[in-house]
């Protein structure tokens, strides 16, 4: 029973382990995008707007606007382990 308890903790401790490196690693994403739309911002506005410079600001954005939802995702993944106990269905050992 007590050994039971031990390796249920442990795969507890694996779990919120990887959900915390799941949401640092979103976060790098997320700073990532976001300086490099600010270069592209930058480097645009000094072309005075080039057809390829809003093309790359585009780009830019959309990267931007998913490395902000991957950001979201993971957290709502830490977070429904941390208050309720939910474990990702990829995380399972099912």
């Amino acid at each position: 029973m007590v050994q039971q308890f031990a390796v249920e903790q442990i795969a507890q401790k694996s779990i919120h382990d990887a959900l915390k490196d799941e949401v640092a690693e979103a976060k790098q994403r997320l700073d990532k995008a976001s300086a490099d739309f600010d270069e592209v911002s930058d480097e645009t506005r000094a072309e005075l707007a080039s057809e390829d410079g809003s093309l790359r600001i585009v780009n830019a954005s959309r990267d931007y606007a998913r490395a902000r939802h991957d950001l979201m995702t993971a957290l709502r993944r830490l977070n429904a382990f941390i208050l309720e106990g939910t474990v990702p269905g990829d995380l399972g050992s099912n």
